[in-house]
Parts: structure tokens; C-alpha cells; sequence
């Protein structure tokens, strides 16, 4: 067993900054001097550093999406393989499991505003709340962790303003609780059932309406949750989101009864400006459409459609009948009008 240590360091207050990675390892703080996490498989994670050393990474203060371990290229820093649950990846999840403390430090270099101007920063505890693996920036496989700090004492809880990268983390900081954009229910076949939206739901809705940068800090499964919360918002009887993976193409089912019973299935494509949904990703949720015996699909995405997609003969006959598209001007509207009024989707 070694002598790792979970917790605070004693005699280390939180907000203390160390001028480099030397210093913050003879801290004790986070002991490794260059890997970004600290812990074993057998022992879980003690600590680590954000520094900027991957592009998916996002800081909300209280809130870390935190991408895992290795696959990099050591000149290039580029992912160029699919990460494993092993290693200081496994150690992470172990902490999750066993609810172990983790320090946090963030470095100069993590291109957020949350990071110290100088040198590495010490921003107290955090939790590993839920993980798991998605498609990275990169095209390859990452595991990402989901952070939430257990003290709201620390310098990082609000924007360094000699930090350019502030836009709208003034909305989202400390009241980005992703936990609790919606509140869960039962778990059915398909998923967990969506019982209601809370209010962080509204207040992304709003920092949305301010900046729409906004979309493109929020994770993919963020955004799946959003998007559930708007079906339970416009009068859907049952609204479940599915699994991370397994899904089957389906992210959201609603289902509405009345004199008969309307099943409405969602793919949603959390997509950055320029990487366009293609026509073959609206052929194969048809597909998904008719498996599921679903009377309806909608493909959901926060970028746009590729040109022409909709002269597609195979495609433009079942727009409207059974397929639907909502580009990124007009989900944001959609979610706009669910949070002054409840109506349909």
C-alpha cells in the first residue's frame, strides 16, 4: 500500500499557487511530475491537473468534464488511438465507486477562465460523479469523467478576468449542476424516465439566448438531457433518455397517449460549426424509424445540414411524414419558446 494521501494536504490551503510543476510535486499536492492524474487501479485517484492537455476538456467551476489518460501522441499531443478503463483512467472510476476526494489544480496553461495567470493553483476537493466513453474531437474513443467540486470556497469558483476565454461562464459557473438539468425517474427497458426539468434547465436556456458559444461547451449527453427535458417541457406523457451507449440510434424516446398512442424517438448530434449532419446520418435514423416502430424521428443538431441533403429522393419523401430536422437556429428557438410556455414539440 503506498502513502497516498485522498484529501487536502495538511498545511496546503486551497488558492495556493505553486510556480511549477516541481513544486507543486514537492507539495505533495499532485506528485506526479508530468501526468495529469495521480492514483493507482487498486487505490483510486488522489488528484490531478487541469493544463490544457486535451481539446474536449470543459471547465464550469463547480462542474469539470475532465477526458481521461493516454492515446496521445507525444509530439503532436493529438489522440491517436482509443483510450482504455485502465490504468489512471481505472483509478478515476474507482473514485467514483468509493467516493474518494480529489484535489484539483489547474494550471496556467488550461485555457480557461478559471485558470490561474500564473504558474499552478490548488482549487480544493472534487468528486468523480459519473463517467464514461464517448467519440472524442479527435475521432477516436475517450473516457470522460464528470466532476463536481465539494466546496465552493475555492479561488476557482469564479472567472479569472485576465482571462480572455470568459464569455458565459458567468451563467453557467456555479449554477451548472448538470446532475439536475432534469430529474429522474424509474428506469425502464429503454432508459431512465425524465419526471421533470429543474431549474439549471432555464438558466442554460437563458445563457443560450446570450451567447450560443454556449452550445458548443456542452457535452453530448449534456445535451441529450436538454433536449428530454424540452419533450417533458411540450406535454409528452413519457419521456425516457436512453443509455450512453447500447442506445440503439434512439438518444430520446417521448411517447404521448391519446386516442391512440404517438412514439416520437430523437438522435441528437452535438456538433461543432463546420462538421455538418450528412444524408447518410438521415438515412440510417429512418432505418432506426422503421425498427422501432416509431412514428416519428427527429435528428437533432446543434450545427446544420449538409447542402442539398433534402433534394435526396430517399430522403425528401419521408421529411415531414416521418422524419423531421431541427438545425441549431431552430432547436434553440424550439427551447426558447419550452421555457416561457409549455407546447408542443
Amino acid at each position: 500500500m503506498s502513502n497516498r494521501v485522498f484529501g487536502h494536504i495538511p498545511g496546503i490551503s486551497v488558492g495556493t499557487v505553486f510556480l511549477n510543476r516541481a513544486a507543486l510535486s514537492d507539495s505533495g499536492v499532485h506528485r506526479p511530475g508530468q501526468a495529469g492524474i495521480s492514483g493507482s487501479e487498486s487505490e483510486g485517484a488522489d488528484s490531478l491537473v487541469l493544463a490544457g492537455g486535451y481539446p474536449d476538456d470543459c471547465d464550469f467551476g463547480d462542474v469539470i468534464v475532465y477526458t481521461g489518460h493516454g492515446a496521445q501522441d507525444p509530439i503532436s499531443r493529438r489522440q491517436v488511438a482509443d483510450q482504455l478503463l485502465t490504468r489512471q483512467n481505472k483509478a478515476l472510476a474507482i473514485s467514483k465507486q468509493q467516493g474518494l476526494p480529489i484535489r484539483v489544480v489547474r494550471g496556467a496553461t488550461h485555457g480557461s477562465p478559471y485558470a490561474p495567470a500564473q504558474g499552478y493553483r490548488y482549487d480544493g476537493l472534487y468528486g468523480v460523479d459519473d463517467f464514461w466513453h464517448e467519440k472524442g474531437a479527435e475521432g477516436f474513443t475517450a473516457w470522460r469523467f464528470r466532476l463536481a467540486r465539494q466546496s465552493k470556497s475555492a479561488p476557482g469558483a469564479e472567472p479569472n478576468p485576465e482571462n480572455d476565454a470568459s464569455r458565459t461562464t458567468d451563467l453557467l459557473g456555479t449554477s451548472l449542476t448538470l446532475l439536475s438539468v432534469v430529474e429522474f425517474g424509474a428506469r425502464t427497458d429503454d432508459g431512465q424516465i425524465i419526471q421533470a426539468v429543474t431549474l439549471p434547465w432555464f438558466d442554460i436556456v437563458r445563457a443560450l439566448q446570450k451567447d450560443r458559444e454556449v452550445a458548443f461547451q456542452l457535452t453530448p449527453r449534456q445535451w441529450e438531457e436538454l433536449i428530454a427535458g424540452a419533450y417533458e417541457r411540450a406535454g409528452f406523457d413519457q419521456v425516457i433518455l436512453t443509455p450512453r451507449s447500447g442506445d440503439r440510434g434512439r438518444d430520446v424516446i417521448a411517447i404521448k397517449h391519446g386516442l391512440g398512442t404517438i412514439r416520437v424517438i430523437d438522435q441528437v448530434k452535438a456538433y461543432k460549426p463546420g462538421r455538418l449532419v450528412t444524408a447518410n446520418d438521415v438515412r440510417a435514423l429512418f432505418g432506426v424509424v422503421v425498427m422501432d416502430r416509431a412514428s416519428k424521428g427527429f435528428l437533432t443538431t446543434t450545427s446544420d445540414f449538409a447542402p442539398r441533403l433534402r433534394q435526396d429522393p430517399l430522403i425528401a419523401e419521408q421529411l415531414g411524414p416521418r422524419i423531421e430536422l431541427i438545425n441549431g437556429t431552430q432547436l434553440l428557438a424550439k427551447l426558447e419558446a419550452l421555457a416561457k410556455n409549455r407546447s408542443g414539440y
